[in-house]
């Protein structure tokens, strides 16, 4: 599953939600009894993250209609693994009014992480997998995801009793284990995945370019940009799309004995092409002279007959005329 685009991204997500989820649960419980947050202000921030996450999305689904859902999940997968890590700083400020604009600032940038994480992984799933197995692709994707999900929580859970008491509680601890985590997997792993869709390519400057691919089946297929450019500097877009050699796979011994076969092969079909020619044309002369004999013969015959009624003719009208 592992060795292709979908089974690289799937194990991306299952690890970084499995990842997420180990402070996930803690979340609530962190604000309201190790800040001592009120439920109004907790209400509050709850509210803003989604706000924001909400008018974040449709900047994010600009940024994936030109550059691809491949660029915004990096950028989110390195912004996501800092929610957790600036929650640890919110248990050094202790005034009140300080700790609620921070929490504020923190939850918005949550929620503009992880709508572009959410948001490129939906587009991304999209793209990765074909119209016919799409349903069971998703299907795959959901129930892989909310194990890692599972497994993440239950971890948590164990991390509880594990780990020792820091300022507050150990719950610091916990989201400091899955900060880290989360960069890891994203370190690790999104630079195997790849872009499942076609993607603009911002040309700097001004200037004409045209792409021509040429296709052998033997050679397999040339990429060419042509192009006239007013800077010489942005003729480096050529190095963007590396020149392949072209590789013969047949050597070059087979390629002459298959020539001269294919000559052969040429020269006797040639050779039969013609004699079966001259022959038809034999057979036509031989049928035009035996129809032009026939033709006269028969001619002459009527003639004779035609001759022959003419004179019975001729001695009938005779017999009439001496009788008159």
């Amino acid at each position: 599953m592992t060795k292709d685009n979908y089974g690289i991204f799937v194990m991306y997500v299952l690890l970084l939600k499995f990842a997420a989820s180990i402070s996930m649960p803690f979340f609530a419980l962190y604000l309201l009894k190790d800040l001592k947050l009120g439920y109004v202000y907790f209400t509050i921030i709850i509210a803003i993250s989604i706000v924001t996450s909400f008018f974040a999305m449709s900047i994010w689904g600009k940024i994936i209609d030109k550059h691809g859902s491949k660029k915004v999940l990096e950028i989110s997968g390195i912004l996501v693994p800092f929610s957790p890590l600036l929650l640890i700083i919110a248990v050094f400020i202790n005034n009140p009014t300080w700790l609620f604009i921070f929490l504020v600032l923190e939850e918005m940038f949550a929620g503009i992480a992880w709508s572009a994480f959410n948001l490129s992984t939906s587009s991304f799933l999209f793209d990765a997998t074909n119209k016919d197995d799409r349903v069971k692709s998703i299907a795959y994707y959901n129930f892989l995801v909310g194990i890692g999900v599972f497994l993440g929580a239950m971890l948590g859970g164990l991390l509880t009793k594990i780990y020792p008491v820091f300022i507050t509680s150990n719950i610091p601890l916990i989201l400091l284990t899955s900060g880290v985590l989360r960069l890891l997997v994203t370190l690790l792993l999104i630079r195997k995945v790849r872009e499942a869709r076609m993607v603009e390519i911002d040309f700097p400057g001004r200037g004409f370019f045209h792409s021509a691919i040429s296709i052998n089946p033997r050679f397999g297929s040339n990429i060419e940009i042509i192009g006239v450019y007013h800077d010489n500097k942005h003729q480096d877009f050529h190095r963007i799309i590396p020149k392949r050699k072209p590789v013969d796979p047949v050597k070059k011994e087979e390629r002459g004995f298959y020539e001269r076969k294919s000559l052969e092969l040429y020269r006797d079909n040639a050779l039969k092409t013609l004699i079966k020619n001259a022959e038809n044309k034999d057979k036509k002369d031989a049928y035009f002279e035996s129809s032009q004999r026939d033709d006269s013969y028969e001619i002459e015959k009527n003639i004779e007959l035609d001759k022959k009624r003419i004179s019975e003719l001729a001695e009938e009208i005779k017999k009439k005329s001496i009788k008159k």
